[in-house]
C-alpha cells in the first residue's frame, strides 16, 4: 500500500494562567521480594528514572537461553535476555514506562527441551507525581474512523533541524519532551542525525526518518500564522493492530517558531511562572503521535487541552502529563500492541 500525505491543522498550545489544586506526589510502593512460579521478582516497582528491575531464578539442566518479556497488546515483546549459568539466571535493567505492565520469564527451546514459561508478574512504574484530571480526558486523531498511531514495536528514527543553529539551545527541552512521550507510551526513539526539512512545509521526510523536530524562522513558515508551533502526522498507511484496523503513522513532524520561543514569552526552565518550551513540545509531539486536542470543558488540566493547559496552583507550569494524556499515550503506544 502506498503512503498518503496527511495534513493536519491542529490548534497550537497556548498556556493559560489559571489556578489548580496541587496534587500530592505519588511514589512507587516499596518493592517486596516476591517469588512466583520459580521466579524471584526482586525489584518490580520504582519511580520512572529512579530505579529498575531485578529478576532472578533457577532452571535445572544444561545452559539455556532465557528471556524477560512484557505484554504488548495480545502478544509479548522481549525486553531482556540471559543464559543460565550454574542453573541460575538474572536480569537487571531499566524500564521506565508509566503504569502497570504484565511481564513474564520464558525459557527458550534448547538442549532437547521445549520452550516454557517459568513465571509471570508485573512491573509497577510510578510517575512520581499525581496526574491531574480524569483518564477519559483525551481524544485520538483518526482517519475515516481508524486511529492514527506509530508501530510501537519499531524504534522511531528522529532527526533535529536547528534552523541554522538558532534552535540548538532548545535541544535539552526537545530531549526532555521525547523522554516524557516515551515514558507515557512505551515508544522508543533513536536519533539518526540532523535534517534540513521543515515539516510544516513538507509532505514527507527523508526516507530513513520517522520524525523531524525542526526550528524555523517565521518568514520560512507562514503556514503557522504567527503561532508558536505545529505538530502532526505527515504520512500514514493502513495497518492492523491485533484485530483492529488502524492508520499506521510512518512519518510525522513538529515545527517550532524561533521568534516565538526567543520573544521572552516562553521559558526554557523546566518549571516557570511563564509557559515553558517543554510543555509546548510535549503538546505538539502528542499531535505527531496520534493525539488530538481535548476540547471538553473542565479538561484544562491536560497537556493536550485545546487552547492551553493550566499551571498548578503555585502559578508555575510543570511539564507533567495529565491522567487523560497518559491514557491516550497508552492507547496509541506499546500496551495497545504492535501495528503491522
Amino acid at each position: 500500500m502506498s503512503p498518503r500525505a496527511v495534513r493536519s491543522v491542529l490548534p497550537i498550545l497556548m498556556l493559560a494562567a489559571s489556578a489548580m489544586a496541587v496534587p500530592a506526589a505519588i511514589a512507587a510502593e516499596p518493592a517486596e521480594h516476591v517469588r512466583r512460579g520459580g521466579v524471584d521478582w526482586v525489584t518490580n516497582a520504582w519511580i520512572a528514572g529512579e530505579g529498575g528491575y531485578v529478576v532472578e531464578g533457577r532452571l535445572a539442566g544444561p545452559p539455556r537461553k532465557v528471556v524477560l518479556q512484557l505484554r504488548a497488546g495480545r502478544g509479548w515483546r522481549t525486553l531482556d535476555r540471559a543464559t543460565t549459568a550454574r542453573r541460575r539466571y538474572a536480569f537487571e535493567g531499566t524500564y521506565d514506562v508509566y503504569g502497570r505492565t504484565a511481564v513474564r520469564v520464558r525459557a527458550l527451546a534448547g538442549s532437547g527441551r521445549p520452550a516454557q514459561v517459568l513465571g509471570e508478574g508485573a512491573f509497577e512504574v510510578s510517575t512520581g507525581f499525581a496526574p491531574r484530571g480524569l483518564a477519559g480526558e483525551w481524544a485520538p486523531t483518526t482517519t475515516e474512523g481508524r486511529v492514527q498511531r506509530f508501530d510501537p514495536c519499531r524504534p522511531v528514527r528522529w532527526r533535529f533541524n536547528s534552523g541554522g543553529g538558532a534552535g540548538d539551545q532548545f535541544q535539552p527541552q526537545v530531549q526532555q519532551a521525547l523522554t516524557e512521550v516515551a515514558r507515557g507510551s512505551g515508544l522508543r526513539f533513536r536519533y539518526v542525525g540532523t535534517s534540513a526539512t521543515v515539516p510544516a512545509n513538507a509532505r514527507s521526510l527523508e526516507d530513513d526518518t520517522d520524525l523531524v523536530v525542526a526550528f524555523a524562522h517565521d518568514s520560512e513558515i507562514p503556514v503557522l500564522g504567527g503561532a508558536a508551533a505545529h505538530g502532526a502526522p505527515l504520512r500514514t498507511v493502513e495497518g492492523r493492530a491485533g484485530k483492529r484496523d488502524v492508520e499506521r503513522i510512518t512519518q510525522a513532524g513538529v515545527t517550532v517558531s524561533i521568534e516565538q520561543l526567543t520573544s521572552g514569552a516562553w521559558s526554557t526552565d523546566e518549571v516557570s511562572m511563564q509557559p515553558t518550551t517543554v510543555l509546548l513540545l510535549m503538546h505538539e509531539l502528542g499531535h505527531a503521535f496520534g493525539l488530538a486536542d481535548v476540547t471538553t470543558p473542565g479538561s484544562e488540566a491536560q497537556v493536550m487541552y485545546a487552547g492551553g493547559t493550566t499551571p498548578w496552583n503555585d502559578g508555575q507550569n510543570w511539564p507533567r502529563w495529565g491522567a487523560g494524556d497518559l491514557e491516550g499515550l497508552s492507547a496509541v503506544g506499546l500496551r495497545a500492541g504492535c501495528v503491522r
